[in-house]
């Protein structure tokens, strides 16, 4: 299934051609996502929890980048879910664990109150 194209950004990673979208107006509430694909439209996605204001191009690579490090292959495979918490000068990565929920992320990182 190939990205909306409201809010879709391209990104080109070592030769990769791919697609970004998320929705500029959730990125203050809980469920701020960045879904990463393939230019093409086809094969998996990378989702990302995003924790923080800004989606910034070089905040985007360096999430893909992790995301493909820890297994993403944006050709094969399945979907794939990492976090990013970009409210500090470094952005801090994580993977989701296989016994994840939804709010892997939020739970971690800002704890279960955040979803109530």
């Amino acid at each position: 299934m190939t990205l909306p194209k409201r809010n879709r950004h391209n990104i080109v990673i070592d030769g990769l051609k791919l697609h970004y979208n998320y929705n500029p107006y959730r990125l203050h509430g809980r469920e701020s996502w960045v879904c990463v694909q393939d230019a093409s439209g086809h094969g998996p996605l990378l989702k990302i929890q995003w924790i923080g204001n800004s989606v910034l191009p070089h905040l985007v690579e360096q999430a893909i980048r992790y995301g493909m490090s820890e297994g993403w292959k944006p050709n094969t495979g399945s979907e794939f879910d990492i976090g990013i918490d970009c409210r500090n000068e470094s952005a801090e990565f994580a993977t989701k664990p296989d016994d994840g929920t939804r709010w892997w992320f939020y739970d971690e990182i800002l704890g279960p109150i955040m979803r109530d």
